[in-house]
């Protein structure tokens, strides 16, 4: 029997109603699918916990993994890493402890109230570590309605060398287990107030010596007096001639106290010798001239911050000899600028050759002045330099979490990898599911039957 053309065309517009609608709502549940795993993907960090309160996680308000420091300036410092298992707590500690350079000493390191010396030392990570059970070194226990809590603490307190100064702070690092837990890092800068200040002193023939703090690229005088332990002091002599012949300007001794009188205790000696920069050569120093000098009559040299030992005073006073010669002045032990370079192992002169700076370590350095020619001299002062603490780049509290029992890796892993999988089942299922009752509904609806 032939079929009319008009009902062959009525069944194929029929059919394409059909498969236009049914693509319509099929992309309609897609987004919707999408929608939930984008949703999943934001909130499944704190929706999976709901469903699998077997696994623990690091959480933090501020999405800081454990072991995380944050540094004031924002980066994040790797220094202290903590590790919860059910027997005992593992505490690794970075001997960069304030990610300034300046490493700590294992013997400055204890943990608890009952001072719990270090396990061992682990050279190729360069970390002191801790590995304590959790009924040991005083760790306090306590019981809430969500978790059981272990607190204790890291305990750093620099001790006095044969100098009066340190450049670490003692600082303490707050420690807790919870089982199951909930963490917080958080970060509180230290806001301080800029005083800026420059010191100037008027020598003979109108001649003015000045010492002045200067920004990190030396373009500007620096617009505070305010610093850290574990910054550099960036600081620049300067003669100023007024049509005078041109001068050298040199550095014959600076003397660090915690008052204005240079003669009051105690003190510290950062020049000395005529010209060489002793601070330099301290182990955990990083002090040096600037070499070459971009100006005769300017010297520049970066002071690394310290702080007087056991000492809350912030406020350091730096008073410096300087002294300006003619160009053409013989260059010798009494017209130097020398810092000790540590990875050469030997002293440097900012002029001249290295021999001028012999005399440094023997700590007498020519004072015979006799044909040393013209030269002015002027005390000057910096005061005050401000030197704070650092909290351990300002964090409060370090929190970590019980892995998997009898293993020595969290679960942090296996959690993120059970929620990816989950959430991809979820939407796949969905989308089944779907795809199913879009096809059902349409194709049992009589007014889109394709019946003539």
């Amino acid at each position: 029997m032939m079929v009319p053309v008009y009902k062959v065309c009525r069944v194929g517009e029929r059919a394409r109603e059909v498969m236009v609608q049914l693509g319509r709502d099929m992309a309609g549940c897609l987004v919707m699918m999408a929608w939930l795993l984008c949703a999943g993907g934001v909130g499944g960090s704190r929706l999976w916990p709901r469903l699998n309160k077997e696994q623990f996680e690091w959480r933090s308000g501020n999405a800081v993994p454990p072991g995380v420091v944050r540094h004031k300036a924002g980066a994040l410092v790797h220094t202290v890493r903590v590790q919860c298992y059910e027997p005992n707590l593992v505490v690794t500690v970075s001997r960069d402890l304030f990610g300034s350079g300046h490493r700590v000493r294992p013997s400055q390191l204890m943990l608890g109230p009952t001072g719990c010396p270090l396990t061992r030392v682990d050279d190729p990570s360069d970390s002191i570590i801790f590995n304590i059970s959790l009924t040991d070194c005083g760790i306090e226990r306590k019981m809430t309605d969500e978790a059981l809590i272990y607190s204790t603490y890291i305990n750093y307190k620099p001790q006095l060398t044969t100098r009066p100064i340190i450049r670490t702070n003692k600082v303490t690092v707050p420690i807790e287990c919870h089982f199951p837990r909930r963490g917080n890092v958080s970060s509180n800068a230290i806001k301080p107030t800029w005083i800026p200040f420059t010191s100037t002193k008027w020598g003979e023939e109108h001649l003015s010596f000045l010492l002045r703090l200067m920004n990190d690229d030396w373009s500007a005088e620096r617009g505070s007096n305010v610093y850290h332990l574990g910054d550099l002091i960036h600081i620049q002599a300067s003669v100023l001639t007024q049509n005078h012949m041109p001068l050298r300007v040199f550095i014959e001794r600076c003397v660090a106290t915690l008052s204005p009188d240079k003669d009051s205790k105690p003190s510290y000696s950062i020049v000395d010798f005529k010209g060489c920069l002793m601070d330099s050569k301290v182990d955990d120093s990083f002090s040096s001239f600037v070499t070459p000098r971009l100006e005769e009559d300017e010297l520049r040299f970066k002071l690394d911050a310290f702080r007087f030992f056991e000492d809350s005073r912030d406020s350091i006073f730096i008073k410096c000899e300087l002294k300006a010669v003619a160009l053409d002045a013989k260059l010798d032990s009494s017209n130097k600028a020398c810092f000790f370079d540590k990875l050469l192992q030997r002293w440097n002169a900012v002029e001249g050759t290295n021999d001028l700076c012999s005399c440094c370590d023997a700590h007498h350095c020519n004072d015979e002045r006799v044909g040393a020619g013209l030269q002015w001299e002027g005390v000057v002062s910096l005061r005050p330099i401000v030197v704070l603490d650092v909290e351990l780049r300002d964090f409060d509290q370090l929190m970590a979490v019980e892995p998997s029992v009898g293993s020595g890796n969290s679960r942090s892993s296996s959690s993120d990898s059970g929620v990816a999988m989950a959430l991809a089942g979820s939407v796949v299922l969905g989308a089944l599911i779907c795809a199913a009752l879009v096809t059902y509904y349409h194709l049992n609806r009589k007014h889109l039957s394709i019946a003539p």
